[in-house]
């Protein structure tokens, strides 16, 4: 899937992406990566419900060079999700809250999915500022997720 600019049919910023449901309903979605050179996309697609017994199917369009951007990243990550980072190194809250976070000596590395950051020593975080959006979380209402890697004996969380 590369863009116009490399012999390919994609605007050269992904803005003509789109995922639309096999009955037509289109699904929000977020790029968090296209590489018109080489094709490469990362997107977040938010499937409204799944089926554990039947295949939910959806289709990928592109190839409108005069539509304007078809990303809905505000519907990707609802009102529910306090905060998203997809460890970048501008380390951006995806969410609308933006909780955006702040390095404290960690570095870029290559993720499972797209890009993840390294923490080689022992005194490495990413700062999240106080935000109201933060506060009054209970104990329990809360779900965090990541993929970790470890080359040390030792992980704290």
């Amino acid at each position: 899937m590369r863009n116009s600019n490399n012999g390919g049919s994609i605007q050269p910023d992904g803005d003509d992406i789109l995922f639309i449901k096999t009955d037509g309903t289109k699904l929000s979605h977020g790029i968090e990566k296209y590489d018109g050179s080489t094709g490469q996309l990362i997107a977040w697609v938010k499937i409204p419900s799944l089926s554990s017994s039947t295949d939910t199917q959806f289709c990928l369009y592109y190839g409108n060079s005069s539509c304007s951007s078809q990303q809905d990243v505000t519907n990707v990550w609802d009102s529910n999700y306090k905060g998203v980072w997809h460890l970048h190194d501008d380390l951006l809250d995806a969410t609308s809250n933006n909780n955006d976070g702040t390095n404290n000596g960690s570095s870029d590395a290559s993720g499972k999915f797209g890009d993840g950051q390294s923490f080689p020593g022992v005194n490495e975080y990413i700062e999240i500022s106080n935000s109201t959006s933060l506060e009054n979380i209970q104990e329990d209402d809360y779900t965090m997720a990541g993929w970790f890697t470890r080359d040390r004996a030792m992980v704290t969380l």
